[in-house]
């Protein structure tokens, strides 16, 4: 049994990231978590090595695990906390429909609102409704019905969800998670096993893995573009392979105290995520749907490989349990297998007698939930926990390592041959939803049918696929029905009579979980062993045309003018008889021979009055029409991978004129903010030659007034002579002399006209400066505010400009690939329709008899005849005199008459 899970959220990325993925795990029977897929190598990594959770995290969220990039864009929806409930809105315009006469659609004024509307309604129609609407939405259909949602709802859930009116979250599908599990008695033999062989076991498994993944990548590896739905069919493109993450277990979750018995099962975490062959990253198998519609057939084929690679390196053996139809392993016991079900029969106990799969899956997270709280997350040490299983096993099964040596006595000198058509259909089981459904039997169905039926011998999925063929074209009939969908198979199939007798659930047969009107506990319990006893009944044997020779699988059926409606029921039961058709009588051309059938058939020929020679120059030279057609569209669409190519890797012309752009705002940037620091460096010398000047007019001043070598006017001088910022000396006024002071005046009025002259070159320079940022911001038609604005951005705000650019340069790439895609169609198909119908003529004239052929080369000649007699009819042009008189002479060269105008 398989099961899948979707993961969209947080929660479910660590869960499915993680080592033990809610199991609990013992380090005997652990084996590392692995990569798988033959996708990998587009992201750097390889199968079979080590997960990092963090790069399985980061490729589920569509980024590259190495560098980070965006590798697939993910779809948002409108966030929770901007929803209401749009029952109150819908029953509010219903009434005000009706007391108006009117339908409520009527009330609403634009067409956008009207769609809106039948959207709401079909939602809330359902036998789920659907009643919660984005604010928005309820908003604009409000507004449009002019009903003011504030008499409709509470003032505080109103103003809620419109305060969040924009908030959106992820409604993209990150990843499936798969389960496989595998049989009880497999699970008994790990627990028991000396633990060389639990190597070996989980060796098996870990490659088994792998080869499910392969598996799945053939029926799921192809991504999906364009509109679907409305008439549109998505057009599907092939990828280069999955990316997974693979994790075997052994060990059940715990279950009233206990431990947890031994599980042995296989998780497999599946990238929704495939690059296809356009080189653009897309989701797989039509967003996942393939694989679901396949996941039967993955569980099966995980449990024969199984078997198959068991037998072969352990002898062990394998036969179908009647009660369950599952290939057990011979030689461990009954009792002992379902000792360790203690899980599944603790959450039937819950989910109650006749409860459905949804039910017990319920009871199954409430049992978890309650473990959790009662244990948390306790590992058991591996040799205890070992210990525990074979103390149980003892005390139920006795001998335990007879039970191993029986089960796996060693490995076969001799491969298990192939099973025969008639074996696989002796122990084909369908189920009853498939072998009664009435519009037919889907072939996905039949293989994993087939697969289950092979014990211990599949050696690969294409000789289940083989032999589902074979079936298939012996067994079953094709069944007219239209596909709307781009899965890999569409095609259904009427199940025949026998095999709809011996299905899992034949037609008698009574669901027990539906219980029919008054019926008592006797007759339940009736019901149920009468439906024991059709599952253990034998399946009966299937009649086979004779020879049975293995024929290539039908394609697919036109599709029929109607669809068909028949019931399968009454295809099985024999009441689609038609109405017996009339025979043509074998003298359907008594009156006619074949040469006037033939003659009949090409009367409408188009290369009718063309000869053999001349036809074959026409094909030749339709042929080379059709391959320079061809070598055309070929170099076009070369010409168009590689533009998208060197779009996607940045090199396309907007992400080129964004990089020339950039470069040259950066350099007027770099000569604007130069120009900046020189014009902030001039004021500040100019500011200090103010200083000085100011200085020097001080020390002027107390010269001027003839100040005394001692006093106040000595320190007022060292003052003025000290440089700002410098520490003041003590001992510089006793040094000042009253004929020295003029040079320090003159130094200072010096050391002013210096300043000013520096920041008057200063200000030159950054004039010029400022020019040249202007010249090279003008090559790009560009400010330099602009530049200056631009350097400031940051590397997210770079990085999306260059996402900007190249996604744009792909977008015109790809336009210019289809519109030259759609330009040599056309051509291409009529080069190929003319040389169809030259080769159809080529074809038509050499079954021709020999009658034939001489009455259309008549036929030709008399045309040509007519076409040279039309051509003589025509008035001749008028000639000169000397030409007509050359003429003559030359039709009676022997006469003697001499012509006017010409010469002797």
């Amino acid at each position: 049994m398989a099961h899948i899970t979707p993961i969209k959220n947080t929660r479910q990325v660590r869960y499915w990231t993680r080592k033990d993925v809610g199991c609990p795990t013992s380090g005997v029977l652990a084996r590392p978590v692995v990569w798988s897929g033959a996708g990998l190598a587009r992201v750097g990594l390889s199968a079979g090595t080590a997960v990092d959770p963090e790069m399985a995290s980061e490729l589920l969220w569509g980024r590259h695990p190495i560098t980070g990039r965006t590798l697939r864009r993910l779809r948002t929806v409108t966030h929770d906390h901007a929803l209401l409930d749009a029952t109150a809105f819908a029953q509010a315009l219903r009434e005000r429909a009706a007391a108006a006469g009117r339908e409520p659609v009527e009330l609403l004024r634009s067409q956008r609102s009207k769609d809106r509307w039948k959207r709401l309604e079909n939602g809330l129609g359902k036998r789920k409704p659907e009643p919660l609407v984005p604010v928005k939405d309820l908003d604009r259909l409000a507004k449009d019905a002019r009903l003011p949602l504030g008499e409709l709802y509470p003032a505080g859930v109103l103003g809620f969800a419109r305060r969040h009116r924009d908030a959106r979250k992820n409604g993209a599908v990150l990843g499936h998670g798969h389960t496989f599990n595998f049989v009880k008695s497999l699970s008994a033999l790990l627990a028991i096993a000396p633990p060389w062989m639990v190597k070996v076991i989980m060796e098996e498994v870990e490659a088994v893995g792998h080869e499910v993944v392969a598996a799945a990548e053939v029926f799921t590896g192809y991504g999906v573009t364009g509109e679907q739905g409305r008439g549109h069919l998505a057009a599907r493109i092939e990828g280069e392979g999955l990316l997974a993450v693979m994790n075997p277990h052994a060990q059940a979750r715990p279950t009233k105290g206990h431990p947890g018995d031994p599980s042995l099962h296989l998780h497999v975490t599946f990238v929704n995520a495939i690059w296809c062959r356009d080189s653009v990253w897309r989701s797989f198998g039509s967003s996942g749907q393939d694989l679901r519609r396949y996941n039967a057939v993955l569980g099966e084929f995980a449990k024969a490989r199984l078997r198959a690679r068991l037998h072969d390196r352990l002898g062990i053996r394998f036969e179908r349990d009647p009660k369950t139809r599952e290939s057990e392993a011979v030689g461990i016991p009954l009792k002992l297998r379902e000792a360790w079900s203690k899980r599944s029969k603790a959450i039937r106990a819950k989910a109650g007698p006749g409860a459905s799969a949804a039910r017990r899956r319920v009871a199954a997270m409430q049992l978890a939930q309650v473990e959790r709280r009662r244990q948390g997350r306790r590992v058991w040490d591996p040799a205890v926990l070992l210990d525990l299983w074979r103390t149980e096993a003892r005390t139920t099964a006795g001998d335990l390592d007879q039970a191993v040596a029986t089960t796996a006595p060693g490995r076969p000198r001799t491969r298990t041959a192939e099973p025969t058509m008639e074996e696989v259909l002796a122990r084909l089981w369908l189920p009853r939803r498939a072998a009664v459904r009435r519009k037919g039997c889907e072939r996905r169905e039949v293989l994993a049918a087939v697969i289950a039926t092979y014990p211990d011998n599949l050696r690969s999925l294409h000789q289940a696929q083989e032999m589902t063929d074979r079936i298939i074209a012996q067994v079953f009939t094709l069944l007219p029905v239209k596909s709307g969908t781009n899965w890999i198979e569409t095609e259904r199939y009427r199940v025949p009579p026998d095999l709809v007798a011996t299905s899992k659930n034949p037609l008698h047969w009574n669901d027990p979980r539906r219980p029919s009107r008054g019926s008592t506990p006797a007759t339940t319990a009736a019901v149920l062993r009468r439906a024991q006893l059709d599952r253990a009944r034998p399946p009966l044997p299937l009649a086979l045309p004779s020879p049975v020779q293995p024929e290539p699988r039908p394609g697919p059926a036109p599709r029929p003018v109607a669809a068909d409606r028949t019931d399968q029921v009454q295809l099985d039961l024999g009441l689609d008889a038609a109405a017996p058709v009339p025979v043509v009588p074998p003298d359907r051309f008594g009156q006619l021979t074949i040469e006037d059938a033939i003659a009949e058939a090409t009367a409408e020929r188009p290369h009718k009055m063309t000869g053999d020679l001349e036809l074959a120059e026409q094909v030749a030279a339709a042929e080379q029409a059709l391959a320079q057609a061809e070598q055309a569209a070929a170099d076009h669409e070369l010409d168009a991978l590689q533009r998208i190519a060197d779009a996607d890797a940045g090199l396309g012309d907007l992400a080129v004129a964004l990089r020339r752009r950039r470069s040259a705002l950066a350099a007027a940037a770099a000569l604007k903010t130069e120009a900046l620091v020189l014009l902030d460096r001039a004021a500040d010398e100019r500011r200090q030659a103010a200083a000085e000047r100011k200085r020097a007019a001080g020390l002027q001043e107390l010269h001027r007034r003839r100040w005394l070598p001692l006093g106040a006017d000595r320190a007022k001088a060292a003052r003025l002579l000290q440089d700002p910022g410098k520490p003041l000396d003590p001992e510089a006024a006793a040094r000042i002399t009253r004929k020295g002071l003029p040079k320090h005046i003159e130094r200072l009025e010096r050391s002013a006209k210096d300043r000013d002259d520096a920041a008057e070159v200063m200000k030159t320079t950054a004039k010029n400066l400022t020019e040249a940022a202007r010249t090279e911001a003008g090559r790009v038609h560009d400010t330099v505010e602009a530049a200056l604005l631009e350097a400031r951005f940051t590397e997210r705000e770079i990085e999306d400009q260059d996402g900007a650019a190249r996604a744009a340069d792909t977008a015109a790439a790809r336009a210019k690939h289809d519109q030259d895609a759609a330009a040599d169609a056309p051509k291409v198909a009529d080069a190929r329709q003319a040389l169809k119908g030259l080769r159809t003529e080529v074809d038509l004239r050499a079954r021709m008899t020999a009658r034939q052929r001489v009455d259309e080369e008549q036929e030709r000649r008399r045309a040509r005849e007519e076409e040279r007699a039309a051509l003589g009819a025509r008035p001749a042009p008028v000639q000169s005199r000397a030409v007509r008189a050359r003429d003559q002479q030359a039709k009676h060269p022997g006469s003697g008459q001499s012509q006017p105008g010409v010469k002797r």
